[in-house]
Parts: C-alpha cells; sequence; structure tokens
C-alpha cells in the first residue's frame, strides 16, 4: 500500500522512478550479499548462498522483461548494468574454487558432490551464455 499523497505527475513520476531503482538496488545487493561480493548489513557475515543469488537475478530478468518499453533510459540503463554485472559476479563466484573444510568425513562424501556441483556449476555458465545470431 503506498502511502496516500497528493502528487502532481512530475512528482509523481519523480517518486515512481525512486520506488524503482530502489527495487533494483535491493535485489541488487541481495544477490551481491549471497554471492559473498558484501556483507550481510544486518549480521554482517559474508554468505555463499548461489541459489538465493540466481533468484534475484531471475527477479530481475523478469522486471526488465515484463518492463520493456515502460522505462526510462536511465532505469533501463540502470537495469541492464545491474543484471550484467550480477551475472558477472555469478559466473565469477561459480569459477571461484571452494574453501576446504579440514573434517576428513566431509573428504570422502566429497568426490560426488564435486562432480554434481561441476556439473551444476555448467548448467548455471551455459545459462548466462548471449547468443549472437
Amino acid at each position: 500500500m503506498m502511502v496516500e499523497k497528493k502528487f502532481n505527475p512530475e512528482e509523481k513520476k519523480s517518486f515512481e522512478n525512486h520506488l524503482f531503482m530502489g527495487l533494483i538496488s535491493s535485489l541488487s545487493t541481495g544477490a551481491l550479499v549471497h554471492l559473498g561480493k558484501t556483507p550481510d548489513p544486518v549480521t554482517n557475515e559474508m554468505h555463499n548462498d548461489r541459489e538465493a543469488a540466481k533468484v534475484s537475478i531471475d527477479m530481475l530478468c523478469v522486471l526488465q522483461k515484463k518492463t520493456h518499453g515502460n522505462l526510462t533510459q536511465d532505469e533501463e540503463t540502470v537495469l541492464a548494468s545491474s543484471i550484467s554485472s550480477l551475472q558477472l559476479a555469478y559466473v565469477q563466484n561459480i569459477n571461484k574454487p571452494e574453501e576446504k573444510v579440514a573434517n576428513t568425513k566431509n573428504e570422502a562424501s566429497s568426490s560426488q558432490e564435486q562432480e554434481d556441483q561441476q556439473e551444476s556449476n555448467t548448467e548455471d555458465k551455459d545459462r548466462f551464455k548471449k547468443t549472437y545470431e
């Protein structure tokens, strides 16, 4: 529910622009936190949750698709730039070597997990490849 305030048309457009930019910023920041690029603003801890990051990136992509033709040039530029930067950060995160766990029990079962993770990483990399036809 938006705060009920009388705006003239120009003020309303500006207000909506700020809200839209805030939405992009919020989703982008969430993805960066999940990719371990910036600490969680609440806990100040670093995370590495690729699936959550992928969801945020996907939301921005859907937002871009659904708002195509309805955005100002600035909004289009910020949205496209955010998506590109996050996709690059996502691929870099996939290529980043996982930190080793000293627990030998984990090492014994990690072989299958590593194979599964490599397969998943390959699928994720393919997902963000652009085709130029």
